[in-house]
């Protein structure tokens, strides 16, 4: 899985140093990659955002 997380440059530090910071002053985007070498889930192959 791949994670983002966007805010301000003074939020990401405190995250950082996991200091407790409001949910409201940032976000964080996933995406769910999949990967098989079986050809019966090959479909799963591919990311989802």
């Amino acid at each position: 899985m791949l994670i983002n997380r966007h805010g301000p440059a003074s939020v990401i530090e405190r995250l950082d140093r996991n200091e407790q910071v409001d949910p409201s002053e940032y976000y964080f985007r996933t995406a769910l990659v999949f990967e098989t070498a079986s050809p019966k889930f090959g479909h799963s192959n591919l990311s989802f955002i």
